[in-house]
């Protein structure tokens, strides 16, 4: 079944006392683009590895990748201060060391290392980094498969819209073709009306009209567009129900069924059904659009 270009997915993974999120978004595109944003430092080493992961897995569209760092503290859940104990404990060795050096005889103490505690008390818990990359294939799977969820269904829905108005097309198309005959026998009627007019100023020739209908027959024959209008709404019903990307398939489908339409319109003139034709040919035209 067709997808839909539109989409999205979120991941989330808690850490410490922070929770990291994904965010991936998707939107219509000609081609497969991939945009981060907010991507922490220490993870950009990963960016390349996430879009070949995203161009991998689509076909076509715009994905907007984002990445959401927040502290429990900020959602009530922790409000108490972070100390970062390494800090503290090289803190505490470098007033130890200093202490020695000047031979200062009072001991280190608790007030002493509160001194320092700008450089080793953080509002916000310290990042595991390490812990995230490690779990960011699995964090940018479940994005990507709700992402896919999303468009699956959203293609699901556009799937049944385009049969509903191939259907309409087919039936349209069974009109003209019914209507060929009465317009070569309208002509012939017209051309027999004129020679009737004429019949005692000049001499008809039977043969010649008979001739002449012959060839505007000819002329007016759209067997050979309406064969390949037939076959083009084939081809995109075998897309509707396939598992590839079929967008820039149908796309291209749409613009021959729009040319032939033209060449049917100089041949036998505009009509109700042909006016209904290129209106339904534009609404599959903006359906496409975001299909993958």
């Amino acid at each position: 079944m067709i997808k839909s270009m539109t989409g999205y997915g979120k991941a989330e993974f808690p850490i410490n006392e922070s929770k990291f999120d994904v965010e991936l978004k998707s939107v219509n595109h000609r081609f497969c683009e991939i945009s981060l944003s907010n991507i922490p430092p220490g993870l950009s080493y990963l960016e390349s590895k996430i879009r070949k992961l995203i161009a991998a897995r689509f076909g076509r569209g715009h994905f907007y990748l984002s990445f959401h760092l927040t502290s429990l503290s900020e959602e009530g859940f922790s409000r108490g201060p972070f100390f970062d104990f390494d800090v503290v404990k090289q803190c505490f060795d470098a007033l130890a060391d200093l202490k020695k050096k000047l031979r200062i005889a009072e001991d280190v103490s608790l007030s002493h290392l509160l001194k320092f505690q700008d450089v080793f008390v953080q509002k916000k818990p310290p990042i595991d980094f390490k812990s995230v990359g490690e779990n960011m294939d699995a964090l940018l799977e479940k994005a990507m498969a709700d992402l896919e969820k999303m468009r699956t269904e959203e293609g699901s829905a556009l799937g049944k819209n385009i049969i509903f108005h191939l259907g309409l097309l087919k039936n349209k198309i069974k009109e003209i073709e019914g209507s060929r005959e009465s317009v070569i026998q309208n002509y012939q009627n017209r051309l027999q009306k004129k020679i009737d007019e004429l019949k005692g100023t000049i001499e008809v020739d039977p043969q010649r009209i008979a001739h002449e209908v012959v060839l505007f027959s000819d002329r007016m024959d759209i067997l050979e567009e309406m064969t390949r209008l037939q076959s083009h709404i084939a081809q995109f019903y075998t897309m509707v129900n396939g598992d590839g990307p079929a967008g820039r398939g149908m796309d291209f489908l749409l613009q021959e069924m729009h040319r032939e339409m033209n060449t049917i319109v100089s041949k036998i003139g505009g009509s109700s059904a042909t006016i209904f034709i290129k209106q339904e040919l534009e609404i599959l035209r903006e359906q496409v659009q975001n299909i993958e």
